[in-house]
């Protein structure tokens, strides 16, 4: 990425952490025209949009941050429970909001704000998606054992942090409980909604969630991976602030794409690649095929909080650095697996049977607007705002790295490539561009050129990584979990 003009360049959650000159912000994106509905309460500076879920004592909202544009779920105190027992009814509402501030934890739904209105006292909390635990408590929704006892895992793990903070968890049930299988995820929390039916990726995903059967191969030959990378500067920027890294041994790959003022993005992509590459690549080498997909999640969590934290100190300890940041991915290939590993929007595709699929779910501001329902695939097309991103590698002090298990065919074509080619060229064209050449050097060449054809207004970058043999005799994994 480049220096840019306002609302154009990628910007974090966190503006203060990105500001400076030419760096667009979520406070750049207008606030939205459509008239409210008199009906829905307006807290503070969350519009609510429509009800997502009632519980006894409180309506909770799919709202939408007035400043940001940012959707959120909106709890509001029922005012039949308000009117019930009083003071008591809200002082207990406020000190569970309270309470809910000391919490930060991954597996925790995070409060953003809260205070009271005419509409009664109100919190807004992060909007979560997947679905309640109580669909897969009857059948034919069941769990496997291993699942539940993972989940089981995950929970106390939330449940211990609370504890440590001196809050208990008084209702937890099944309802109260959000898993997301495709990603991995587990979160605790009040009731949550459930996902919009319409949504047909939630669907897909959902039923390729479920168990596989174990496959036994006769005299299995190794899988084989073949790499190749490609970097471009484009047709609108003099310098490349993409970067790569590469250890085929190791079977990894890693992609970065930087953001901020003059040269710190193209430092900020190449501390993060040249870190992960080495710390994670050493790592795999020296475990090799012993180590389980559980502890490459680790060591993959390990080695980008460890970049990030450099590169965080590295922007707080230079003034020129201020505000650098990058986006991320990486991927490791084992035999018949490949875990992914992403920050903010660069991608990873998967081609198999000349079927191309985005196996990554990028971290924007667009796409959370997306999952909400506020704007449709086709608006965000046509957006101006498709380069803010709501999670980057460096812009704090920690940062998630959202991890997936995928399986691994003989054939399948897996692509990892930074906005400035996602951006210029749709998937249909992407899976026709994939499968003209047998040559990854020639496919990558073609990529690049159609990117530039298409205005090519960004750097590009991918990596290239095709499988060949057979697959391991293992079962296909059915719990990819997210960290």
């Amino acid at each position: 990425m480049g220096q840019r003009s306002a609302g154009s360049a990628k910007s974090a959650r966190n503006p203060a952490r990105l500001g400076g000159p030419g760096k667009g912000t979520l406070a750049d994106v207008p606030e939205p025209t459509s008239p409210p509905d008199p009906a829905l309460p307006a807290c503070g500076p969350y519009r609510a949009r429509r009800v997502i879920g009632r519980g006894a004592s409180s309506t909770v909202y799919l709202a939408e941050d007035l400043r940001s544009r940012r959707p959120v779920a909106l709890k509001v105190l029922a005012a039949a429970a308000d009117a019930g027992e009083g003071d008591d009814t809200r002082a207990r509402f406020r000190a569970q909001a309270e309470a809910a501030r000391r919490l930060e934890h991954p597996d925790i739904v995070a409060l953003i704000d809260a205070g009271d209105s005419p509409a009664g006292p109100w919190v807004a909390l992060e909007l979560a998606h997947g679905c309640e635990l109580t669909r897969y408590t009857r059948p034919p929704r069941l769990l496997p054992e291993a699942v539940v006892c993972a989940i089981g895992e995950r929970i106390a793990r939330a449940l211990a942090h609370a504890h440590r903070q001196g809050i208990v968890h008084r209702d937890l049930k099944p309802g109260n409980v959000l898993i997301d299988l495709p990603a991995g995820r587990c979160r605790c929390g009040g009731r949550r909604p459930r996902p919009d039916r319409r949504a047909g990726p939630c669907r897909r995903r959902v039923a390729q969630s479920r168990p596989s059967r174990r496959i036994r191969l006769a005299r299995a030959v190794p899988m084989t991976f073949e790499f190749l990378q490609a970097l471009d500067t484009g047709r609108a920027r003099t310098n490349n602030e993409d970067s790569i890294g590469l250890d085929p041994e190791a079977g990894l790959a890693v992609l970065a794409d930087g953001m901020g003022g003059y040269n710190a993005g193209e430092v900020a992509s190449h501390m993060a690649t040249s870190f992960i590459r080495d710390e994670l690549g050493r790592w795999l080498r020296e475990a090799g095929g012993g180590a389980t997909d559980l502890e490459v999640r680790r060591a993959m969590d390990i080695c980008v909080d460890n970049a990030n934290r450099a590169i965080f100190n590295a922007a707080n300890s230079n003034p020129q650095y201020a505000g650098m940041g990058t986006t991320l991915v990486v991927a490791v290939f084992r035999a018949g697996r490949l875990l992914v590993g992403h920050v903010g929007d660069s991608r990873a595709y998967r081609l198999r049977a000349g079927k191309l699929q985005q196996i990554t779910r990028d971290h924007s501001l667009l796409q959370e607007q997306i999952d909400a329902g506020l704007i449709t695939p086709e608006q965000a097309a046509f957006s101006a705002h498709k380069n803010l991103v709501t999670r980057a590698v460096g812009v704090e002090d920690t940062v998630l790295l959202e991890t997936h298990l995928h399986e691994v065919q003989p054939g399948d074509l897996v692509l990892l490539c930074s906005d400035g080619l996602s951006d210029m060229l749709d998937d249909a064209s992407l899976a026709q561009l994939l499968q003209m050449h047998d040559s990854l050097g020639a496919t990558a060449r073609l990529l690049v050129d159609a990117a530039n054809d298409a205005g090519g207004k960004d750097n590009i970058s991918l990596v290239l990584v095709r499988s060949g043999g057979q697959a391991a005799a293992s079962p296909r994994s059915w719990w990819p979990f997210r960290r």
